[in-house]
């Protein structure tokens, strides 16, 4: 009438009184195993300190503590450093917004097409957010960030291109959102390879449209390439885009911070 299964003791109850057994008081009562809990509490607390250290490794660096180190070195001569971009950063997420002359065919794979809301002889700026479909899709304010939608963004979400187009150049420098820097016309064109590699090509060669999805009546979505997860957020793709320029960037930043710190260090020209 007894089972041992682990450190707990099993009573059959039904069997015992279809067979009119009388039944122990005992046994009808589960007697956990004191060692076992004691074991089992040591791994659960092994594992919790495991997982907040962790979490605290992740956050320093995404602060930029450890993701201070930075790939470019060389320096490029202020005098070659003709042509501005710019970071703009909240909180949580960094665009980059760059100037184009939009009647150039490198401009053909995203601009030919009537799906961009702006005439393209109209354009003067073009800001542009990699992330994920979850987080840009789906949330369109901060209120709206749940566990659920932010777990499943994290997993490997698929990621979209956010591309703003603006009719005038004045970018306000002295906002505290806004960093500026310089760069020079190799690194220029480094930077609109890397963003043009980024977007998913379709038909003809040109990036592939996410209609009715833009927030406001300047910016849209397209597909991008590349998956979201924890070691390659938004942010982090500013700072590939950062370095394709020339600018030093952290090696890791998925959080903003440390590329705005990383500008700062450097200098506003």
């Amino acid at each position: 009438t007894r089972l041992n299964a682990g450190s707990w003791t099993i009573a059959i109850i039904p069997l015992a009184r279809y067979l009119n057994y009388s039944i122990p008081a005992d046994v009808i009562t589960l007697r956990p195993n004191s060692s076992f809990i004691k074991s089992a509490f040591r791994v659960l607390t092994k594992t919790i300190m495991l997982l907040l250290l962790v979490v605290l490794i992740y956050l320093l660096t995404a602060l930029g503590f450890f993701g201070a180190a930075q790939l470019n070195t060389v320096t490029v001569p202020k005098k070659e450093q003709s042509i501005p971009i710019y970071l703009f950063a909240d909180d949580f997420h960094a665009d980059l917004m760059i100037p184009i002359d939009p009647m150039q065919p490198k401009w053909d794979y995203l601009l030919a097409t009537k799906d961009f809301p702006v005439p393209r002889a109209q354009i003067k700026l073009l800001s542009f957010g990699w992330g994920s479909n979850e987080f840009y899709l789906k949330m369109r304010e901060w209120s709206q960030l749940s566990l659920g939608l932010g777990l499943k963004a994290l997993a490997f979400d698929a990621t979209v291109m956010h591309v703003t187009a603006y009719r005038n150049d004045a970018v306000k420098t002295d906002h505290p959102m806004v960093s500026r820097r310089y760069i020079n016309r190799e690194g220029y064109q480094r930077l609109l390879d890397f963003i043009r590699r980024s977007h998913k090509l379709g038909k003809h060669q040109h990036a592939t449209h996410i209609p009715n999805m833009g927030y406001r009546a300047n910016d849209t979505f397209f597909v991008a390439n590349g998956r979201y997860h924890p070691l390659r957020t938004c942010n982090q793709w500013t700072g590939e885009a950062l370095r394709q320029a020339g600018i030093n960037a952290p090696l890791w930043a998925p959080f903003p911070h440390a590329l705005k710190w990383a500008l700062r260090e450097q200098g506003q020209p």
